[in-house]
């Protein structure tokens, strides 16, 4: 049963929550690459999987936060993107075996078209380079996370819908401003955000606002 059918029956599902912060407490080093140790520490993301699962997770993150080619080529690694994510999917399913979510992570490059850094059609592909390799790892879902451009974040839905199978969220990142409205740091609103991602095919839009996850939208 995919995750939009559990969310349909009304049953509320249960994800893990920090990764990064886990890993530096297992020795992860300010600048190393996080991507990498699915290769060079299989064993500590096994037990922060399954850690997370016996907790009652139902719904497991893969290590690919940063890890597509744009964000990887800064550890000279840009050409290992589909071993780091397949093996970063692999890692969740063997612990979620068969009956929870595995979901891939795609987060922002750090790159800005505004900027002229990056093209459209090196944003796509890089993304979609990375989501094809997550699924084919063994992930159900394509969470694309804490996004701030629109652009950015609607390629990245896109590539995850036109080249996988798998259930699209999508969560962009909101803090107040003066006026104690929500916007992103490059100035998106969360309707902005709402109407820009259903239109770029997301089955499930959300916001994190401060401190919190906001509201899920699903399609």
């Amino acid at each position: 049963m995919t995750i939009l059918e559990e969310l349909k029956q009304g049953k509320i599902l249960l994800s893990d929550g920090a990764l990064g912060t886990l890993l530096q407490t297992k020795g992860l080093q300010p600048g190393e690459c996080p991507e990498l140790w699915n290769i060079t520490h299989r064993k500590d993301l096994t037990e922060i999987a399954e850690a997370y699962l016996n907790a009652g997770s139902e719904i497991i993150t893969t290590n690919s936060f940063g890890g597509s080619r744009l964000k990887l080529s800064q550890y000279g690694l840009g050409d290992r993107v589909s071993e780091l994510n397949q093996i970063a999917a692999s890692i969740c399913r063997d612990v979620a075996g068969k009956l929870k979510h595995v979901a891939g992570s795609v987060g922002p490059t750090g790159k800005m078209l505004i900027m002229g850094d990056v093209t459209e059609e090196e944003f796509y592909d890089g993304f979609r380079e990375q989501v094809i390799a997550l699924e084919k790892g063994g992930a159900d879902i394509i969470i694309v996370e804490t996004m701030s451009a629109l652009d950015e974040a609607s390629l990245a839905v896109k590539a995850a819908r036109e080249n996988t199978k798998c259930t699209v969220i999508i969560t962009m990142t909101f803090s107040k401003d003066l006026k104690e409205e929500y916007f992103t740091m490059m100035g998106v609103s969360p309707a902005e955000m709402v109407s820009s991602m259903k239109e770029a095919g997301a089955h499930i839009v959300g916001s994190n606002c401060g401190n919190g996850i906001e509201d899920m939208t699903g399609m």
